[in-house]
């Protein structure tokens, strides 16, 4: 249960949203077919799911959160804990709660493909060299990559760019092939604690994560509990005069 004192997260316009689902004159008639396109690949659930966001939950999971190296299995984790419960993040377990079912896909386009992609979608850049910019799109396209960077970006994004990163899931819709968007978002929220300044990414999936974990279950058996992961937070914290936990920690 969520703790009374915890209030909603207002919602960003332009970061981990739902996606928009409404539109407004004939020029966006063409974005239907790209949201039915969204609604029938493996991210309709991550992008249209009402996840209720807690920020002090947030805080909290961020404030105790390490890294963990788990040799015997072959993967790394993040821990955390609250309430007197551990919470843990991994690739299978993002997969699991989002219902990605991705298992074996692949885990990154090379440039030329992207590059492609973007020629199909008729992208026509205002400057080549700079990041991409989303009027250089027509408006069904336009839709797509709007919709990607403000549900499936991992911080506030720029209002009129993307990152070229955020191309690689565009890519595979538009191609319809198979891509790990689970290792994807495990990839930038990791990164996000070993940055040393984590903030809140991803708010609406790793909510999604925590509240199906708490006094519910759903932490595998052989994850440390949470009064190691508590033990480990206080190592890391007496090792590394700063305020981050980005030890990596050996289980």
């Amino acid at each position: 249960m969520i703790h009374p004192v915890c209030f909603p997260l207002p919602n960003h316009p332009y970061h981990n949203l739902r996606i928009r689902t409404n539109f407004g004159g004939p020029a966006w008639e063409g974005c239907r077919v790209i949201l039915n396109m969204l609604m029938q690949s493996p991210l309709a659930y991550a992008l249209s799911a009402h996840i209720m966001v807690y920020q002090k939950i947030l805080q909290m999971f961020w404030r105790n959160a390490i890294i963990l190296l788990h040799e015997g299995r072959g993967l790394t984790s993040i821990g955390s804990y609250m309430l007197g419960e551990p919470i843990v993040v991994t690739e299978d377990i993002i997969r699991q709660v989002l219902n990605l079912n991705d298992e074996n896909n692949a885990l990154i386009f090379i440039r030329a493909q992207i590059d492609e992609t973007l020629t199909q979608m008729r992208y026509n850049p205002d400057n080549p060299n700079k990041s991409i910019s989303k009027t250089g799109f027509i408006k069904p396209w336009q839709y797509l990559v709007t919709q990607m960077g403000v549900c499936f970006s991992k911080k506030i994004i720029n209002h009129h760019e993307i990152y070229y990163r955020l191309m690689e899931p565009v890519h595979a819709l538009v191609r319809d092939v198979p891509y790990n968007f689970s290792h994807y978002l495990m990839k930038d929220i990791t990164r996000n604690l070993w940055s040393g300044r984590p903030f809140l990414v991803y708010p609406r999936f790793l909510m999604r994560i925590i509240t199906s974990q708490l006094g519910f279950g759903g932490i595998p058996a052989w994850y440390p509990r949470a009064e190691v992961l508590l033990q480990q937070s206080i190592k890391h914290t007496m090792l590394i005069p700063t305020d981050h936990r980005t030890g990596l920690e050996t289980l």
